[in-house]
């Protein structure tokens, strides 16, 4: 039989299609596939195709992290937070605490303590308008007296703070304590070897510990708890450090009575050297010993001469209960009519 030229195409076209398809269908077990590149036949494939979806795209779960709590630090006019108080919030500042009212007077030369809630650093001043000795803190101070200033051993932050800048730290990173700068890091070592250890930190110590909280996110605490587990700390003989701080605070050695007590609270109730200092430095006996002091020296250096009694007492009422200052003394004094009198001729 003739074949049409019609049916010729076809056949010719259909036999390498088929091939195409037989690779690409699996066929019946029974039978096979011609493969035109081979006179063997292709054994079939029984697995079914399984064309798979394109797999999800990757999900990253975005986790969005809380800004740190503002900061805000209440400064308060007794210590251990008591008595009156005022609040100054992160980024804010009080250039001149006399301009600031309180009950009795101006809240300058008016701070005993400072609490500090949320994340920020303190910077006060020990005159208006951020000038003078500063005292720098991210942490909350229970007594201002057992913070040492320049000035002499004695000096101290207790009701001398004229200015005050409230600062967040300067720090990005948030995810334990805040970071620290290096002139508040040297005030968290201090503070706590002389808490901890009843002395200065010495050159090694305070590089290595202002190093664990600027860089490796070290926290007061850290510093703290290191520092108690250290040989010297377990070393320390609780009757030489209260003979030494009765020493530098009163000038004496402590009596039988004074040591028993302060034994046993650093013994039995976790006190700190800070607070046995802080302690004797609020004694009645240190308060009038220092108020004769401050009088006595302001009268020698003004009026070149001692106090006499009736100006002793006015200018000890003023110490006692407004908190005035040597300086402030002095410049009473450089007021009065004898010093006028003095400086005229």
């Amino acid at each position: 039989m003739q074949t049409s030229p019609a049916a010729l195409i076809l056949r010719l076209v259909s036999v390498p299609l088929l091939a195409m398809v037989a690779g690409c269908i699996a066929l019946p077990a029974s039978g096979g596939a011609y493969d035109p590149a081979s006179p063997r036949p292709v054994e079939a494939r029984t697995e079914p195709v399984v064309f798979a979806p394109p797999p999800p795209p990757r999900v990253v779960e975005v986790v969005e992290t809380a800004p740190p709590p503002a900061g805000r630090v209440t400064f308060y006019s007794e210590p251990n937070f008591r008595g009156e108080s005022f609040v100054i919030e992160t980024g804010a500042a009080v250039e001149n605490l006399g301009r600031l009212p309180r009950n009795r007077g101006s809240w300058n030369n008016g701070v005993s303590s400072l609490r500090i809630e949320g994340i920020a650093t303190v910077l006060a001043y020990a005159d208006a308008d951020f000038r003078g000795p500063r005292l720098v803190t991210s942490s909350s101070l229970r007594d201002l007296v057992a913070e040492r200033r320049s000035g002499g051993s004695d000096a101290n932050w207790d009701r001398v703070i004229s200015s005050i800048r409230v600062i967040p730290p300067h720090s990005h990173a948030f995810d334990r304590e805040p970071g620290y700068d290096a002139p508040t890091a040297s005030n968290i070592v201090q503070r706590a070897y002389r808490d901890i250890l009843g002395r200065d930190a010495d050159a090694d110590g305070l590089r290595s510990y202002r190093e664990k909280l600027i860089q490796r996110g070290w926290s007061e605490e850290d510093v703290r708890n290191d520092l108690h587990r250290s040989r010297e700390f377990h070393a320390i003989n609780p009757d030489e450090v209260i003979a030494r701080a009765y020493r530098e605070v009163l000038k004496r050695e402590p009596d039988p009575e004074g040591l028993r007590h302060y034994r046993d609270l650093l013994n039995n109730h976790g006190w700190t050297t800070t607070q046995l200092r802080a302690d004797l430095l609020r004694s009645e006996e240190h308060s009038a010993e220092k108020i004769r002091e401050i009088i006595t020296r302001a009268y020698r250096t003004i009026l070149d001469r001692d106090p006499d009694p009736s100006g002793y007492a006015t200018y000890e009422r003023d110490v006692r209960e407004k908190g005035w200052s040597e300086q402030q003394v002095r410049e009473s004094l450089m007021k009065s009519a004898e010093y006028r009198q003095k400086h005229s001729r």
